[in-house]
């Protein structure tokens, strides 16, 4: 392999690097210390150098693209200690659990070839043990109403958690699960980092709450244009990506075929007359932000996957507002743009994982 371009992230315990030859040749390695493996309190595969992850998600409401954003969570599970999985409002429909255990059910199927690649994949029965059930709607004028099975399980990895081996909750649809959990328990808020898709989290009344009370003491990435830059062409157009799905998914096990069937009709009945078709998955950003093997998790500002974001204010961050960044109304969308040859090669190498086993005589790595 002709190795194109590497990033290297390391430090005393922990080290992953990334090689890009060709058009989608990858490699990658890992090496975790013994001392960094499983802590008390957490499930055996539970690696304190990857990071922590509840993810909120409206899949099975209104578009399919969350349904697209959870293949690929799943698909990296390997790399990202995934400790929660809540369904969330929305304002067109509400997501299900349902929605999130359909996916659970494919990644089941492909498991095992999915581990002769990486040893770290979570099990199946692990990944439907952390399934909670969020609020069904918006919350109400307050921002905040009633506990939830997801809001409890959002405090209980929180308290878990700590400032300096934080929480990450990445909000998918209506933050008013994660509202609800940090006004129940507002002594969770420094071990939580916050990355939220669309500036009101498709739920404004908690998206103000959050504002109104905790903005400048929780660190949070307020995103809402550059998740687009995953899909949407410099015109700002709202034309996911036609073309990936084929050639890169179908006939990719299970997980595939999933992704296949979300990449139709994206927006259904609220999509009027059109079909629109294709990859979309336009709330990945926060996971690329994490799966980056080159980021600086403490700073938004860089240039990563994920994006990159100017400081509003102190532990708060949002889409650049520099026009040349932008694709049409979709602020900050070409500092995700910029690296989609980059990531998107890289997913399609994990749906490839889904696809082939891996010999036995090679050891499984992390990344490749």
């Amino acid at each position: 392999m002709n190795a194109g371009r590497m990033w290297v992230r390391s430090n005393a315990a922990y080290t992953r690097r990334f090689v890009l030859g060709g058009s989608v040749a990858l490699a990658a390695e890992r090496a975790v210390s013994p001392a960094m493996s499983a802590e008390a309190g957490w499930p055996a595969h539970i690696n304190a150098a990857k990071p922590r992850v509840f993810v909120t998600t409206d899949a099975g409401g209104s578009d399919k693209d969350d349904m697209q954003s959870l293949i690929h969570l799943l698909l990296y599970a390997d790399d990202l200690n995934i400790v929660g999985l809540g369904s969330a409002a929305a304002r067109l429909g509400f997501g299900r659990i349902s929605a999130i255990h359909s996916v659970i059910t494919a990644y089941e199927k492909d498991y095992s070839t999915l581990l002769t690649h990486s040893a770290s994949y979570p099990t199946p029965a692990y990944l439907r043990s952390i399934v909670r059930a969020g609020h069904p709607a918006p919350q109400p004028e307050a921002g905040v109403s009633k506990p939830t099975n997801s809001s409890r399980a959002i405090i209980a990895a929180a308290r878990a958690a700590s400032p300096t081996r934080p929480l990450w909750v990445l909000t998918w649809g209506s933050h008013g699960d994660l509202a609800q959990a940090v006004h129940d328990e507002p002594g969770i808020v420094p071990n939580i980092r916050l990355i939220s898709s669309g500036r009101d989290g498709q739920d404004p009344n908690a998206h103000r709450y959050l504002l109104t009370m905790w903005k400048g003491r929780l660190w949070w990435i307020n995103g809402a244009g550059s998740g687009r830059g995953i899909y949407a062409p410099p015109s700002g157009h709202n034309n996911p990506d036609r073309a990936w799905p084929r050639p890169n998914a179908r006939g990719h096990g299970a997980l595939g075929r999933l992704f296949m069937a979300n990449s139709t009709d994206l927006y259904g009945a609220f999509d009027g007359w059109r079909r629109t078709n294709g990859l979309k998955m336009g709330d990945t950003f926060s996971v690329l932000y994490l799966i980056d093997p080159g980021r600086n998790f403490d700073d938004p500002t860089a240039r990563g996957w994920g994006g990159s974001y100017v400081a509003d204010s102190p532990l708060y961050w949002i889409d650049s507002h520099d026009p040349a960044l932008a694709y049409g109304g979709y602020r900050g969308a070409k500092t995700v743009a910029d690296h989609k040859d980059i990531f998107l090669a890289d997913f399609a190498a994990r749906f490839d994982r889904a696809q082939t086993v891996k010999p036995a005589h090679t050891n499984p790595t992390l990344r490749g």
